[in-house]
């Protein structure tokens, strides 16, 4: 069809594939932590689309931002309404519910995929076996709270919750993908709950030279050289700062990271005076 899967997104669909010796998810619990641009959403949709259009599972797909949802839904309208895949057109049961904040995808398998731009309200109507949550270094304990109970008793065996993301900066309010890093991390753990991150270890130096900044950019881009360029990283070594392309670019996650602010850094900002 020509929808295509660099090494670090079949390596992700893995992951979210894997059954145990039940049939059942092997891991209830995904969270992957990509540098941006790396395409870290790509396989989880497509998962998503396997959810619901093959195996007739109800599937929430959520993200911080209206236009990343917009996006998403998009692509798929395009695919399985206006593009040349008779197969894929076969599947749907209907034609897609377009609303803008209610967008659905409903599938003859009996299952669907609904789309959802995050809020603190509980979500609604069915009981949901799928949740992939994109730009989750946004997603907040509320909205987390919101979205969890719906997929508590999936009809499809074990709920499975996937979670997309980057370090988080300073202005980020989302506190959950912090939460799930330090957990990974330490010295707990769960057989439930798998981790996956292309990060670097530390704060590279102040004087640490373009080249060996180019090789950790290397180390930790699994589309550096495809989706993005060489030359687009020697410039953000050069105008960005230091810890700025760390978390950016090579995935460091600063330690103690994001806060829980009683008041949102933005409206912070703006009571600045001179």
């Amino acid at each position: 069809y020509g929808f295509d899967f660099d090494a670090a997104q079949v390596y992700q669909m893995r992951l979210y594939l894997a059954k145990n010796d039940d049939g059942e998810p092997a891991s209830i619990q995904i969270s992957i932590s990509v540098p941006r641009q790396n395409g870290k959403s790509y396989a989880a949709r497509w998962y998503a689309v396997w959810c619901a259009a093959v195996c007739g599972l109800e599937v929430i797909y959520s993200a911080h931002n209206g236009d990343t949802v917009d996006e998403f839904f998009r692509m798929l309208c395009h695919v399985f309404e206006d593009g040349d895949y008779s197969d894929f057109a076969d599947m749907l049961a209907c034609a897609p519910y377009k609303q803008p904040g209610r967008q659905v995808l409903t599938f003859k398998s009996g299952g669907r995929i609904r789309f959802n731009t995050r809020t603190n309200n509980k979500i609604r109507g069915g009981t949901v076996s799928v949740i992939v949550v994109d730009e989750a270094q946004e997603l907040t304990e509320a909205q987390l709270n919101a979205l969890l109970p719906a997929s508590s008793a999936s009809p499809g065996g074990p709920p499975q919750q996937i979670y997309i993301g980057t370090p988080p900066d300073p202005t980020c309010l989302g506190t959950v993908f912090q939460r799930l890093h330090d957990e990974a991390h330490g010295d707990g753990g769960c057989d439930d709950s798998w981790w996956l991150e292309w990060a670097a270890g530390e704060l590279p130096s102040e004087d640490a030279r373009a080249e060996d900044l180019l090789d950790l950019a290397y180390a930790t881009n699994p589309a550096l050289g495809t989706r993005i360029t060489e030359r687009a990283v020697r410039n953000e070594i050069r105008t960005m700062t230091r810890d700025g392309f760390a978390r950016e670019r090579l995935g460091w996650w600063k330690p103690g990271g994001s806060i829980e602010r009683a008041i949102p850094f933005e409206k912070w900002k703006e009571c600045e005076i001179s």
